[in-house]
């Protein structure tokens, strides 16, 4: 009790405004190179959903809405050290010889922890490294679910204020291994994933 009486304390203490300028919230869309290219075993993805397949297939993460929220927190006169989170819920597309389909929801979670280098009063570069980890209905490739997977990411960023709130623009790329227990078990090997996302974002003026 006496910790819960010192955390609602130390809660009415913290400056507000200062508090929302340190958290930024964005929203945009995440777009994605293939997660899976099966040059030779499309047969077996084939059987996994239960569709004859004509010649390669590939399984892709559709555009997909992201939102994510950040925790800045300055370290020096232009350095500011980024914790994030990222959220987004999209579609797994398969797709082979003559046509394209949705195969199953999928969505994804990420967190990063990055650093922001002021270059100019506007753009921020920026730069980190971090997690991310799939999630979808138990079927397919996913049908054993799927593990965290350790990613890059590089960025850059402009901001521009408009009274109380300052708004931003970020365009970054992530990479990272792909992999599932389902695919090992059939004899798959991870691949490498390019990926990348265009948000904007609001967080409070300084």
């Amino acid at each position: 009790m006496k910790y819960r009486r010192l955390f609602a304390l130390l809660l009415l203490l913290l400056p507000v405004p200062a508090l929302a300028q340190r958290i930024e919230a964005r929203a945009g869309v995440l777009f994605s190179m293939p997660l899976v290219e099966d040059e030779g075993g499309h047969i077996g993805i084939g059987n996994r959903y239960g569709v004859e397949l004509t010649g390669p297939v590939t399984l892709s993460l559709a555009p997909t809405p992201l939102l994510s929220l950040s925790l800045l927190v300055p370290m020096r006169e232009r350095t500011t050290i980024e914790f994030g989170g990222t959220y987004g819920l999209g579609k797994l597309v398969a797709s082979d010889a003559v046509s394209d389909w949705d195969v199953q929801n999928t969505g994804l979670v990420s967190a990063v922890l990055d650093v922001r280098y002021q270059y100019t009063d506007v753009v921020d570069f920026i730069a980190g490294v971090g997690g991310t980890k799939f999630f979808s209905e138990k079927k397919g490739v996913f049908a054993e679910g799927s593990s965290l997977l350790p990613l890059v990411e590089v960025g850059a960023g402009a901001q521009r204020g408009f009274g109380p709130v300052i708004l931003s623009l970020d365009a970054r790329l992530q990479t990272h291994s792909f992999g599932t227990p389902v695919l090992r078990r059939d004899g798959g090997s991870d691949g490498k994933v390019i990926r990348g996302s265009i948000q904007l974002g609001v967080r409070g003026a300084r």
